[in-house]
């Protein structure tokens, strides 16, 4: 018991970001077989569908700077006005929820974020939700891939860090984690479970603001092997829904065969 008492006010100085929990940032990204047209055009959900749950639309510009002519040493630059577009939700001063289409150079998404999670069956419903309307919009966006990720992250409020403290031991997690203080480990592996896709993760730990931080990021992407399908048709697809049901559950394992037992019981994993 004596033991126990030293291992909890040790802990004391771990602080999840959230307070309850240590999510601080879930994701559900959908990405596209070709080019967001008009991403403008979406600017009209902040009056119907999203009046109720996004307070701002702004449009996603981005530079490009171009070494056009070789005899010239200044570049130019050009603003990108087609680049995309974000919808943004509050709640007592804090973002809450994020909806973006993004066009990149060879990439194409909508990505769903909540930034105050609080389950993930009000966030899945959440995003399915607003899926929908998104689509209705243009209507015809293709998918080629989806995928569901979490970035969770702790600071601690004391000069003397312990991973022993922070990290299990029971399982296969590197030396490294306990022999240093700063770190940033990433694996990135294909699933060939029932559930085929590609799992990655990220944990780091650092130092910012005069205090030690740790961020967790894990990751999973299911590619859709056959042709691509429309987004109103993937967020109704039973497939669709049990692939995200594993994902998330699979965080939980991945976060459960990182983190030590009083940890887990402490952001109530």
């Amino acid at each position: 018991m004596q033991l126990y008492g030293i291992i909890m006010a040790t802990l004391e100085s771990l602080k999840p970001v959230s307070g309850e929990h240590s999510i601080k940032e879930a994701v559900i990204t959908f990405f596209l077989a070709t080019k967001i047209i008009d991403p403008l055009s979406y600017e009209s959900l902040i009056e119907t569908k999203f009046k109720e749950k996004f307070q701002s639309f702004s449009p996603i510009r981005q530079v490009q700077v171009i070494f056009a002519n070789p005899h010239k040493p200044e570049p130019e630059t050009r603003m990108v006005e087609d680049n995309g577009f974000k919808f943004v939700s509050f709640k007592d001063g804090k973002v809450k929820n994020v909806i973006q289409g993004i066009n990149e150079a060879n990439r194409y998404f909508f990505s769903f974020h909540s930034l105050l999670y609080s389950n993930w069956e009000d966030f899945k419903t959440f995003v399915i939700e607003c899926a929908r309307d998104i689509e209705e919009v243009q209507g015809g966006q293709y998918v080629v891939a989806y995928s569901l990720g979490y970035t969770d992250e702790f600071c601690w409020n004391d000069v003397d860090y312990d991973a022993n403290l922070l990290f299990t031991k029971e399982k296969q997690v590197p030396t490294e984690f306990f022999t240093s203080k700063q770190f940033d480990y990433n694996l990135n592996a294909e699933n060939n479970s029932k559930n085929q896709c590609f799992d990655r993760i990220s944990v780091r730990v650092g130092n910012k603001m005069d205090q030690k931080f740790i961020s967790i990021n894990h990751n999973i992407t299911f590619v859709i092997d056959e042709k691509p399908i429309r987004l109103n048709d993937i967020i109704i697809n039973p497939n669709f829904l049990e692939n995200l049901d594993f994902a998330h559950n699979s965080n939980k394992d991945r976060l459960k065969g990182i983190l030590s037992k009083e940890v887990c019981t402490k952001i109530r994993l």
